[in-house]
C-alpha cells in the first residue's frame, strides 16, 4: 500500500476543531485520569517523527509543559 502524500496542515487533511474541553462533561476524576494519560504520552510526543507531517515534536512542547503545570 502506498502511503498518502503529506498534507499541508490538519484542515487540508479533513480535520476540524473539536468541542471545548468544558463541553465534554468530564467529572473531576475523569479529567484527572485524562490529564495523567496525556502526561504519560508527552515524552513520546516531543520526540516522535510524525510521518503525516501534521505535527512536529516541537508542537507538543508547550501543551506538555502546560499539562505538567496543571497536574
Amino acid at each position: 500500500m502506498t502511503p498518502a502524500p503529506p498534507q499541508a496542515n490538519a484542515v487540508t487533511a479533513g480535520l476540524a476543531r473539536g468541542p471545548a474541553p468544558s463541553a465534554l462533561g468530564l467529572a473531576p476524576g475523569n479529567a484527572g485520569a485524562a490529564l495523567n494519560a496525556f502526561l504519560t504520552s508527552c515524552p513520546g510526543l516531543v520526540r516522535r517523527n510524525d510521518s503525516t507531517g501534521l505535527t512536529q515534536p516541537q508542537d507538543w512542547t508547550l501543551p506538555c509543559a502546560a499539562a505538567h503545570l496543571a497536574a
